[in-house]
């Protein structure tokens, strides 16, 4: 399995303020799942288990591991809380220079209701964007998802990003499931055709990540 470690400019929101160990990929990390969208992995998180739709360059959950570049990286955080981070990046990428991300993680234990974190999420990309905008998809007590939009990173102005996320809180584990692309700085109004997803993708990818299913480990 190809296996490696987060790197790269740009948002990597939730690898921020917390010191990861990064493990190589050792042994089967993923179960497989028939579906009605085909195969979903499933994978171990904490007392819990995330079953999630396959990152959508992926094939199959036989090739996922031949698809894709993986990196495990799992630490404790300035906060005392302990997290858990899985990336995913096309297997002829890199996770200095990657267009493409996906990425599942858990922390825990978190108080507090998921809004509270979804606008924590909302707030790092105005931060570190100009003109950063996002919409809410879902607004329930225990699931977020939202589609956040950076027309230009501040450190780096001539690229942009678009993310899906969900954020799904179980007990006092909060998961997130989310896909990042990134491309050329785009104007915020005009996102849908110059944006780096069309807006036909951006709605494959909200199916995508709200099919992620929380269970407990078997």
């Amino acid at each position: 399995m190809p296996c490696g470690g987060p790197g790269g400019n740009g948002l990597r929101l939730f690898a921020r303020g917390m010191a990861l160990l990064l493990l190589f990929c050792a042994g089967p990390l993923f179960a497989q799942s028939a579906d009605r969208f085909g195969q979903n992995s499933i994978v171990p998180l904490f007392d819990n288990e995330a079953e999630f739709r396959l990152p959508p360059w992926v094939r199959s959950a036989e090739t996922l591991d031949r698809d894709s570049k993986i990196a495990r990286g799992e630490g404790e955080t300035a906060n005392g809380t302990t997290r858990v981070l899985l990336e995913f990046i096309p297997a002829d990428q890199r996770f200095e220079t990657w267009t493409q991300l996906f990425a599942i993680s858990a922390e825990t234990p978190l108080e507090g209701p998921v809004r509270g974190y979804r606008d924590g999420q909302i707030s790092v990309f105005r931060a570190a964007c100009r003109g950063a905008f996002s919409q809410i998809v879902t607004d329930d007590e225990d699931q977020q998802t939202l589609v956040l939009g950076c027309p230009a990173y501040r450190d780096t102005p001539e690229r942009g990003e678009i993310s899906v996320m969900t954020l799904i809180k179980r007990g006092d584990t909060l998961v997130k499931v989310y896909y990042l692309r990134r491309g050329p700085a785009f104007s915020a109004d005009r996102f849908a055709t110059e944006g780096p997803l069309s807006l036909l993708q951006i709605r494959d990818l909200i199916a995508r990540v709200e099919a992620t299913t929380i269970m407990p480990a078997r």
